[in-house]
């Protein structure tokens, strides 16, 4: 995988389904899940307030870089489906515990880091995804991200 040396940082959440937004009975205020504070305490950069959407928030920094927290609705087997896919097809990934029912991560780097934390909770999947010059983004600030999303999820 080829990553651009620019300054792009993307923080990507997105719940297995990729296609159609969540039922009315199921929508998530996704910008609620992750306050600006939040995200900048987890990463230590200076990121502005969240941008609701449809169904993501996006937060930008002065530099250009962004977050982004995307959900899609799906059932629970489905999410169980994608993310026994995902981790079966994975590259250099380690399972990691203590998020939601089950995660892993994957990483990448060529000038720029890339690391992939997904993560399978109440019913629904959803991916971490983080793209920085080396030496950001940390792991532990996407754990973290994630311990948050995944106690803020409603039960599906």
């Amino acid at each position: 995988m080829r990553i651009s040396r620019s300054w792009t940082m993307t923080f990507v959440v997105v719940l297995a389904g990729c296609g159609a937004p969540a039922p009315a009975s199921q929508t998530i205020d996704v910008c609620a899940l992750l306050s600006q504070a939040e995200v900048g305490a987890a990463t230590g950069l200076p990121f502005g307030p969240g941008r609701a959407e449809n169904q993501s928030c996006n937060w930008d920094m002065a530099d250009g870089s962004n977050l982004d927290l995307t959900f899609y609705a799906e059932s629970a087997s489905e999410a169980q489906r994608r993310f026994d896919y995902d981790r079966k097809h994975a590259v250099a990934a380690s399972d990691l515990t203590g998020i939601g029912d089950a995660a892993f991560v994957q990483g990448d780097s060529a000038g720029s880091v890339q690391i992939i934390l997904s993560v399978r909770s109440k019913g629904r999947f959803f991916a971490v995804i983080e793209t920085a010059p080396a030496g950001r983004p940390s792991l532990d600030a996407l754990k973290q991200l994630a311990l948050t999303v995944v106690s803020r999820l409603p039960p599906s």
